[in-house]
């Protein structure tokens, strides 16, 4: 596997003007963007209010190279016959240019899974439905996960074996017991060797 570029996730407006963050090259040009703007609470969806005027700013990401990625959080809990609805649902609304705009007004260049509660259950179909339903015309769509430095991630495990991911970004924060240094970094190539 070769190193990724660097990319950073946008959680909320706090974060600062998404454009304008794709636009700084002070540290060097970002690669990815993962912006959280669809929510889970079960099998329902919600997208927050602020992210509903992205478009102009994802554009500006996307025409500066930048792949944007719909980050997943909430509180899942899908069935395996949720799961390919939600992959439909994602696709149509997100990811396919041929159906418009969709929520954020604008599509992105794939999708994030960034589980921390909820269910585990049927993250690995939604995975895989996405992989293999959302085929758009001379478009990749790109997958990442974005586990939890403990190995397996109880939340995405499933999801990451089934080896569709194009990017594993491990998390280093909000677990003190992380800490950012070469054993794990050689744990988590190793594992994730295995599945790829």
């Amino acid at each position: 596997s070769e190193c990724q570029g660097l990319g950073f996730y946008w959680a909320s407006p706090e974060d600062g003007n998404l454009a304008d963050i794709c636009n700084d090259h002070t540290n060097g040009s970002y690669e990815y963007v993962a912006i959280a703007c669809l929510n889970f609470e079960g099998n329902q969806k919600s997208i927050p209010p602020y992210c509903t005027s992205l478009g102009p700013d994802i554009d500006i990401c996307k025409g500066l190279g930048i792949k944007v990625f719909l980050s997943l959080g909430g509180r899942p809990v899908l069935s395996p016959d949720d799961a390919p609805i939600v992959a439909a649902y994602i696709c149509d609304e997100f990811l396919n240019d041929g159906s418009g705009p969709g929520p954020l007004g604008a599509t992105v260049n794939g999708t994030d899974f960034h589980f921390r509660s909820g269910s585990n259950n049927s993250l690995d179909v939604l995975a895989q439905a996405l992989r293999d339903n959302c085929i758009l015309d001379d478009k990749k769509v790109y997958l990442s996960a974005a586990p939890l430095c403990q190995i397996p991630d109880y939340y995405l495990d499933d999801a990451i074996k089934t080896g569709v991911f194009d990017h594993v970004w491990v998390q280093f924060f909000g677990d003190p017991s992380c800490k950012f240094y070469p054993p794990i970094w050689i744990a988590w190539y190793c594992y994730l060797d295995k599945y790829n």
